[in-house]
């Protein structure tokens, strides 16, 4: 997936999702499985889980 020209790799987003209040690494693992790409449900959590990450301040890199 890309965001304003930044490329959002599943390891990115994890360690985004660890940092900012997701603990449980088995969950983010679940949400950021491709193996159903038609598992509604799980989008779903996965851009609720995205959309609740705080903004990035400006030492913030995209692929940190």
């Amino acid at each position: 997936m890309t965001l304003d020209g930044a490329v959002l790799t599943p390891q990115l987003l994890k360690r985004h999702l660890l940092k900012h209040g997701l603990k449980d690494e088995r969950g983010i693992n679940a949400l950021l499985s491709l193996k159903d790409k038609q598992d509604v449900k799980l989008r779903y959590d996965l851009l609720s889980s995205i959309a609740t990450l705080p903004p990035p301040s400006r030492e913030d890199s995209p692929t940190q």
